[in-house]
């Protein structure tokens, strides 16, 4: 009877204990929950870096979209002649227009990767180089009102040597002259017109190598127009020399 009892009196005691060790562990935090409404690992991170790629991308778009709406407040811009001011005007609305594009496509990309390759596109933009442009335009301009003022001279000159062939003159060296300005002038002309036509293609997106050749057609035409300047003085000394009388 007594070692029923003190068995009885073991097994309760090793319950107690049972239970006792259990019942820490069971209101113990399990896994610290606190933390589990923030996301973490890489998915996490992929989207932040994609979303400021995204934002670095659309700020570059706004900047560039404002310098271009500022091309036409430009001076030299105001003071183009119609046609030159139409093609630049033309040419930013164009520009603006992709750069729009470009910032629709930056928000529909779904990778980084995608997001550094419109990012390339949009950095090839320079909306500065507008400034070039609309200077390379108005210098192609005063070289074709030069061809208009010089052709105008020539005709004089002409008019004049046809006078002095009827009084019987030798218009021979004059009508050279007049022929070998006339030459050079058609190469002005025609210089003065491809640098125009140049200048008026280029765009914010155009690369250093069309500015150059637009640059260099302008440099080409005003040269010419110096060489014509000599030629067409060759013809007025030529004319002066047969209209003045000759000393008996």
């Amino acid at each position: 009877m007594k070692r029923s009892i003190l068995a009885t009196a073991t097994v309760a005691a090793l319950t107690a204990g049972t239970v006792g060790l259990a019942a820490p562990s069971a209101l113990a935090d399990p896994g610290h929950q606190h933390g589990s409404t923030h996301q973490h690992g890489p998915a996490a991170h992929g989207s932040h870096r994609l979303a400021n790629a995204q934002r670095q991308v659309r700020h570059e778009v706004a900047r560039k979209d404002a310098q271009l709406t500022r091309v036409l407040g430009f001076h030299g811009y105001t003071v183009l002649g119609s046609d030159d001011a139409a093609a630049v005007s033309t040419n930013v609305a164009a520009d603006q227009a992709a750069l729009a594009a470009f910032g629709d496509q930056v928000a529909a990309a779904t990778t980084v990767e995608d997001v550094r390759a419109i990012a390339t596109q949009v950095h090839a933009f320079r909306p500065p180089a507008y400034h070039l442009t609309v200077n390379d335009l108005r210098r192609a301009a005063r070289v074709q009102a030069s061809v208009t003022d010089v052709a105008t001279l020539l005709a004089d000159i002409s008019a004049a040597a046809d006078a002095l062939e009827a009084q019987g003159v030798d218009v021979t060296v004059l009508r050279a002259a007049i022929d070998a300005a006339t030459l050079v002038l058609q190469d002005v002309s025609t210089a003065a017109s491809t640098a125009t036509d140049l200048a008026r293609a280029l765009t914010a997106a155009s690369t250093h190598a069309d500015q150059h050749a637009a640059l260099g057609a302008t440099s080409t035409a005003t040269a010419a127009l110096a060489d014509s300047a000599t030629q067409v003085q060759t013809a007025q000394d030529a004319l002066a020399a047969l209209a003045t009388p000759v000393a008996p």
